[in-house]
């Protein structure tokens, strides 16, 4: 008989044996992004990067002025139609 958990059953020995190697996977390229982000990059690599950077900022750029110019009118007819409900109402004073 068996405890539950255990890898001793055909099943169960595969699926602990998959996970083991997925998990050397995923340190493998955790290695390799370390390995990247260490060693020495070359003028061309640097500037293909920070191409790549310009480009994505440029992008998220447009992106936030789509989404910023509705806010904007929103926000103006608010301040519109409170200004005008402002002036209208009576002094109390």
């Amino acid at each position: 008989m068996s405890v539950r958990g255990e890898c001793d059953g055909k099943w169960i020995a595969t699926t602990c044996r998959l996970r083991g190697i997925a998990q050397g996977a995923m340190m493998v390229n955790s290695y390799y992004g370390i390995y990247q982000a260490e060693r020495g990059k070359s003028s061309a690599e640097i500037r293909a990067a920070e191409a790549q950077m310009g480009g994505l900022a440029a992008g998220l750029g447009h992106v936030s002025s789509a989404l910023v110019s509705p806010v904007r009118a929103v926000r103006g007819s608010l301040r519109r139609q409170q200004s005008t409900s402002c002036s209208a109402a009576p002094d109390a004073g």
